[in-house]
């Protein structure tokens, strides 16, 4: 689980830097999704992704033996700023609020290393 964990949270965050990074690509010519598919496109799936990740950390506590302070922690630290994210990119997202999510992923991959590091010692 934490492996799953780990890939997709650094997935979402590489793919809304991809989005923040689409003016430079696109007059580089690099062809990453929000160039071929365009910024709008981009953030939706973005969305989706991140809804189902938050979906995703919740299974462990429904299905396996996980305690309350992995729900506890889950929720606050990680979906709740994610929500934020979310509710960032659906209102007009521009250069700064990508550099505010941008920061807060970076907060979120160390905070979530913290909570995998104390739930598997």
């Amino acid at each position: 689980f934490p492996t799953i964990l780990i890939f997709s949270f650094s997935f979402i965050r590489e793919f809304l830097k991809d989005i923040q990074d689409y003016q430079g690509d696109s007059v580089a010519e690099i062809h990453t999704f929000p160039v071929l598919f365009g910024v709008k496109n981009s953030i939706n799936v973005a969305i989706v992704l991140i809804c189902l990740f938050c979906i995703t950390l919740l299974l462990p506590y429904c299905f396996y033996d996980f305690n309350l302070f992995y729900l506890y922690s889950i929720i606050i630290l990680i979906e709740f700023p994610l929500i934020i994210i979310v509710f960032l990119l659906l209102n007009n997202p521009s250069n700064q609020s990508f550099k505010s999510i941008a920061l807060l992923t970076k907060v979120m991959s160390v905070v979530g290393l913290l909570i995998i590091f104390i739930l598997y010692r």
